[in-house]
């Protein structure tokens, strides 16, 4: 590996997480590729239209009254064969309309394509201990 990744997929990619917690779904469906392989932090994987995958996502994101988002650090690396990836560490605050907090460490694999867009999302959480 290589972190010959652009800073402009860098930035794509943490644009992602700002989109995601404002509420942004326009501007995080650009962000994205066409088509999208997603696996959840639960283990779930399935490849998605950009349309379809934004129709999950807003679904959870309406269940939420408020995110925040504490990026810890991130990587750029690109493999010997050209894949590009972005992995992030962060923090993230979800507030349930019903009240509830969750608190959980996430480790996200983002792999972008040529033209910048994420085309793999692998989300890993981690309860957070207080």
């Amino acid at each position: 590996f290589t972190s010959d990744v652009s800073d402009e997929d860098l930035k794509n990619v943490l644009d992602s997480y700002v989109y995601w917690e404002n509420g942004d779904m326009k501007a995080l469906s650009a962000v994205m590729g066409d088509s999208i392989f997603y696996e959840n932090h639960a283990g779930v994987q399935n490849t998605y239209s950009n349309a379809d995958l934004m129709k999950l996502w807003q679904k959870s994101r309406d269940s939420l009254s408020s995110v925040k988002i504490r990026m810890v650090a991130w990587q750029k690396l690109k493999s010997d064969k050209g894949h590009k990836f972005i992995l992030t560490w962060y923090d993230e605050i979800d507030t349930y309309k019903t009240g509830k907090v969750d608190s959980v460490l996430m480790h996200d694999i983002n792999t972008v394509d040529n033209a910048g867009k994420i085309v793999r999302y692998s989300q890993y959480r981690k309860p957070k201990l207080n």
